[in-house]
């Protein structure tokens, strides 16, 4: 086989990783919406944050107040606050009577004094006067030390959302390539033995890569569609019909078993790499394709 051959191999492989990745993308998303992870994430950092745990306390103050409630719809919970908006919540539930002297000392002192007898934590106490320490001009500076505070807290709150969804992502990337028995070895033993398929699969995956080029993979539209991505895989050999199998007709042997086992491993290990990661791929390989001639269907190499 050509080196031209071998690439298209690889090329084919990306894609199929490609396009069950991004059903993983899907899936994770749906199960984001369903769950509302990212607003129970949200929660729980800002009840931290907060030293509410229980939600009976200040944490409680801030979701009830009109500015959060209107981030979110009727009987649910924001899965987004701004730091900016966050700051001047906690400054209102603190001191409301702040924002009626508003860029003065006075509202700065009112706040603090507030603060003081504020039924809060002790420790929480302690934090809000070192974020306060540099705000003693106007409540505009407050303002701003809360925020930054809030957005700093708020890294450490997606990373916790993002190992999650990673989890998540692995399980379902496993869970979805043992359910259509997608083996990466019997997958790459078409595309290396047929070679008007590899061909085919290798334009379909120059054409898709084309129609995203310049857009992000989460946005495009030709990509990410349900319909779409079936479509392109009904041309890998997925599902448990098809196979080869024993003298008896059945798929039971041992190493039969063993090296399919392996192979949907292989599949759900590598899509739960995201597909993203497998578009930035492949249009690599396809640039490096694309620099000699695109054969057509059926071409002998």
């Amino acid at each position: 086989m050509s080196s031209l051959g071998i690439l298209e191999v690889i090329i084919g492989l990306v894609f199929f990783y490609l396009l069950i990745s991004l059903l993983v993308t899907i899936m994770n998303e749906w199960i984001s919406h369903i769950g509302s992870l990212r607003s129970t994430n949200l929660k729980k950092g800002i009840q931290r944050l907060l030293e509410d745990e229980n939600m009976t306390g200040l944490a409680k103050k801030v979701y009830d107040h009109q500015m959060i409630k209107g981030l979110s719809l009727k009987n649910a919970k924001p899965s987004y606050i701004s730091g900016k908006s966050f700051a001047r919540v906690l400054v209102d539930v603190i001191d409301p009577h702040a924002k009626s002297v508003e860029n003065s000392k006075a509202a700065v002192n009112s706040f603090v004094g507030a603060m003081k007898k504020a039924d809060i934590p002790d420790e929480l106490r302690g934090t809000l006067t070192l974020v306060m320490n540099h705000s003693v001009d106007s409540i505009d500076a407050v303002h701003e030390n809360i925020q930054n505070w809030f957005d700093d807290a708020m890294d450490r709150v997606s990373g916790w959302y993002k190992r999650r969804m990673r989890y998540i992502s692995l399980l379902l990337s496993v869970l979805l390539a043992f359910a259509l028995n997608a083996n990466t070895f019997e997958i790459g033993g078409k595309l290396w033995h047929d070679q008007s398929f590899r061909q085919v699969v290798a334009n379909l995956a120059s054409d898709v890569t084309e129609g995203c080029k310049g857009q992000e993979i989460s946005t495009c539209i030709e990509i990410k569609n349900v319909k779409l991505i079936e479509g392109n895989l009904r041309s890998f050999p997925l599902g448990f019909h098809g196979k080869e199998t024993d003298k008896t007709g059945i798929q039971n042997s041992s190493s039969h078993i063993l090296l399919n086992f392996l192979g949907c491993l292989v599949t759900g290990l590598a899509i739960s790499l995201g597909a993203p990661f497998w578009f930035d791929i492949l249009s690599k390989l396809n640039s490096i394709r694309a620099s000699g001639n695109k054969p057509k269907n059926g071409e002998e190499k």
